[in-house]
């Protein structure tokens, strides 16, 4: 891939993610004065990797779970010296983010899901939105971007719940 080819790819992911994965940083770091070292960090990944990123079938995807696991590195640090800082010199064990845990998986989702309806529930439990900024994006109104989330979100644990219940038939039939 040449030059300008690899640029443009780059300053497109790059304008497609900046507001909502800032937002994302900032909601998820111990600190808010790391967010733009996060941010920086993630985009220097993003143009180190930038030839992989290319072929890759969830770019946005992969920009946030690198995120993810920056944030999840930095907090270490940050939990780390706040230990250190109080006396506690014996710190081992970083402390865990619960939050990480709850991101969306993706690549699950997009079977049950549209991509323009995960979009919306990734505006929403990812970037941070609110109904209204939402509202205000699709054209609708608060409440009626809060429904439709709301419908998403009984889909998708519909669906799940379906998938765990047949997973668990299946293994059941063999014994």
């Amino acid at each position: 891939m040449n030059k300008k080819v690899r640029d443009e790819l780059f300053q497109k992911l790059y304008d497609q993610t900046y507001t909502g994965l800032r937002r994302f940083v900032q909601y998820r770091s111990r600190s808010l004065h790391m967010a733009d070292d996060i941010l920086q960090e993630v985009y220097l990944e993003m143009f180190r990797h930038i030839d992989e990123l290319a072929v890759h079938q969830n770019q946005i995807g992969w920009v946030y779970k690198t995120a993810e696991f920056k944030i999840m590195k930095l907090n270490e640090v940050y939990d780390r010296n706040v230990s250190r800082e109080l006396g506690n010199q014996d710190f081992t064990e970083p402390l865990t983010d619960d939050d990480t845990e709850g991101i969306i998986q993706l690549d699950e989702y997009r079977g049950i899901l549209k991509e323009d309806e995960l979009a919306l529930v990734m505006k929403r439990y990812i970037e941070g939105y609110s109904y209204k900024e939402i509202g205000q994006m699709t054209g609708n109104t608060e409440s009626g971007s809060k429904m439709k989330i709301m419908r998403l979100i009984t889909k998708l644990r519909k669906n799940i719940r379906d998938n765990v219940i047949l997973m668990i038939s299946f293994v059941i039939s063999f014994f």
